[in-house]
C-alpha cells in the first residue's frame, strides 16, 4: 500500500493539545506495576503519571504518533516498550489505518486527538469522520489475549481506540486486570451500553463523566 502523506506539524503544540484533553481519573492507590496503554497517541498518559507506575507497555496504530512519542518519553525518567499495533479482537490481522477528517475534509489538520483509526465511522454531517478513503497506512492487530499473556499482571489497562474498544474488549477474559481506564465512544448508544454492561461483570465504576470516560476497579481488588 503506498502511504499518503499526513505529518504532524508542530509536535510540541500537538502533545499539549493531547495532555489537555485527556481527563482520565484514577484512585490514588493506584500505583506500581505495568501500564499496557492501548492507543497511546504521543505518549500523554506516559508523561502525565511518568513513575507513578513501573513501566508501559505503549501501542499506536499510526507511526507517526509513535515517532512522537519517543521523543517526548526519551526526554525523561519513564521506562516504557512502544510498538505500532492496532488493539483488535485478534492478532495478527491487517488494518488500514484512517485518518480523521474535518468537515470540510481535510485530514491534515490540528483538531482532533483522535487522529487515527482503524475503525471507519462517518459522522452526520456526511465528511468528518475516520473515512476508507482517508486510508494512510497499514497495521497489523495485537488482542487483548496475546497482551494479558505478554504482559500480566496489568495493573492498569488504558483504552482509547476509537472506536475499537467493542471489537477488542466485548466478551474478553478482562478478569487479570487490575484497572481498566479509557473512552468508551458512541455515548448512550446500545453497543456502548453493552460495553459498559459486560465490564462491569468483572468491574466496579470507580468514575465516569457519564459520556465517554471511564474507570473501572476489578471488583475483587
Amino acid at each position: 500500500m503506498k502511504k499518503k502523506k499526513i505529518k504532524i506539524k508542530t509536535p510540541d503544540k500537538w502533545t499539549e493539545f493531547i495532555i489537555k484533553e485527556m481527563n482520565y481519573v484514577l484512585p490514588d492507590d493506584c500505583r506500581g506495576g505495568v501500564v499496557v496503554d492501548c492507543g497511546c497517541n504521543v505518549g500523554a498518559f506516559e508523561l502525565v503519571y511518568e513513575t507513578r507506575f513501573d513501566k508501559y507497555y505503549c501501542f499506536d496504530a499510526s507511526e507517526q504518533n509513535l515517532q512522537i512519542l519517543h521523543k517526548n518519553l526519551e526526554q525523561t525518567n519513564v521506562e516504557f516498550e512502544a510498538a505500532q499495533k492496532a488493539c483488535w479482537k485478534e492478532s495478527g490481522q491487517i488494518k488500514k489505518v484512517m485518518a480523521h477528517s474535518n468537515c470540510d475534509g481535510e485530514i491534515d489538520y490540528f483538531g482532533n486527538s483522535g487522529n487515527f483509526s482503524i475503525v471507519e465511522a462517518t459522522n452526520p454531517d456526511g465528511i468528518s469522520g475516520h473515512q476508507l478513503k482517508n486510508s494512510i497506512d497499514e497495521v497489523e492487530t495485537i488482542s487483548i489475549e496475546e497482551i494479558i499473556d505478554k504482559f500480566s499482571p496489568i495493573k492498569v489497562l488504558k483504552v482509547d481506540i476509537e472506536g475499537g474498544e467493542f471489537e477488542f474488549l466485548l466478551n474478553k477474559d478482562l478478569s487479570k486486570i487490575e484497572f481498566i481506564v479509557g473512552e468508551i465512544h458512541n455515548s448512550k448508544s446500545l453497543q456502548w451500553l453493552r460495553l459498559i454492561k459486560f465490564i462491569t461483570k468483572t468491574h466496579r465504576i470507580t468514575y465516569t463523566d457519564y459520556e465517554h470516560v471511564f474507570t473501572f476497579r476489578n471488583k475483587n481488588e
